[in-house]
């Protein structure tokens, strides 16, 4: 451990710093007071890296991470992180309260996004998931569509390749069912790919 140990100073101890903590907590708390109850569940999940996940990574996969072949990159509690973070997740929450489903998909998708990006398939996963709920339960095709290539990426990335397969088939299926052209393309280039990894 390293620092002063008072606020406002760098401990490290697990890789963050006392005012970064503090700044999660101050966030947390303010969601509370707010009254978003998913949005401060959704903000723990990934502060805490508790965020249940909707894939398993494979035993290969596994593997690799306890060789520190590979590496996930963590959520770096930033003052701009954890500010960006808990807008977006209220924006998602104030969307789905007034029933706005397409703009909630837009902001829980930028944070799946954001987690692909850090090689977090797992978080990206929960996100993605509820994408596909949100989706389901108000009829939007395209949303399902994107939720379920974005399932199927993930699976591909923790080298689930099956379920990749069929995570990306029943997308195409759902773009093809929304006439969706500019999708079925995105998601025939993904199948291809997956297809390719299979036959070799």
């Amino acid at each position: 451990m390293t620092g002063t140990g008072e606020k406002g100073f760098a401990q490290k101890e697990d890789g963050f710093t006392l005012k970064d903590k503090t700044t999660a907590k101050d966030e947390s708390i303010s969601l509370m007071k707010q009254g978003y109850v998913q949005a401060y569940v959704d903000f723990f999940y990934i502060t805490t890296e508790t965020t249940p996940s909707e894939i398993e990574p494979s035993k290969q996969l596994q593997e690799e991470y306890k060789l520190n072949k590979r590496k996930k990159k963590r959520f770096e509690h930033t003052e701009q992180n954890l500010k960006t973070l808990s807008e977006c997740l209220m924006s998602a929450e104030d969307f789905h309260r007034k029933g706005q489903t397409e703009q909630c998909l837009e902001q829980y998708k930028k944070v799946a996004i954001d987690f692909q990006g850090k090689d977090d398939y797992e978080t990206a996963s929960y996100f993605y998931k509820k994408c596909l709920d949100f989706s389901i339960e108000d009829g939007i095709i395209k949303g399902e569509a994107e939720a379920y290539k974005g399932l199927g990426i993930c699976e591909e990335k923790v080298l689930n390749i099956f379920y990749a397969m069929n995570h990306m088939e029943t997308a195409l299926e759902k773009a093809e069912e929304g006439s969706l052209e500019d999708l079925e393309k995105q998601i025939s280039k993904d199948l291809v790919r997956v297809y390719q990894t299979i036959a070799i």
